[in-house]
């Protein structure tokens, strides 16, 4: 759980040297798809309810990952050079979703573990 929470976090960092070095992106462009990833994790918190709902918070965190592990590898394949930076956008509303996803379930499978102690606000 903690290498997975510790990838999802820096991918963060990396995108944002991926976008302005090998995208070209402007920062405006780049301060744009970070908002729309943030923005997205609104619909995360919703569907992070409906998913953990139907199964056990343990296989939402792991479903969670294999989507964003799945996405980054099309992302990486789909964002080959700087003409193809518009797409990004795309990928950063899923990776939003997804980011959002990835901690709330790894906060509640810890805490459902009792790993830690501290509450986590859920919709």
């Amino acid at each position: 759980m903690v290498f997975g929470e510790a990838g999802v976090n820096a991918f963060t960092t990396i995108s944002v040297i991926f976008m302005t070095s090998y995208l070209q992106m402007s920062s405006l462009f780049v301060g744009a798809v970070m908002f729309l990833t943030l923005l997205m994790a609104l619909p995360g918190c919703f569907l992070t309810k409906w998913i953990a709902n139907g199964t056990n918070p343990g296989v939402s965190w792991k479903l969670c990952l294999l989507v964003f592990s799945i996405v980054t590898v099309v992302a990486s394949v789909v964002l080959a050079g700087p003409d193809q930076w518009y797409w990004v956008f795309l990928f950063g509303a899923i990776w939003g979703i997804c980011s959002h996803l990835c901690e709330i379930l790894a906060a509640w499978v810890a805490v459902c573990r009792a790993e830690v102690h501290f509450p986590y606000v859920m919709l």
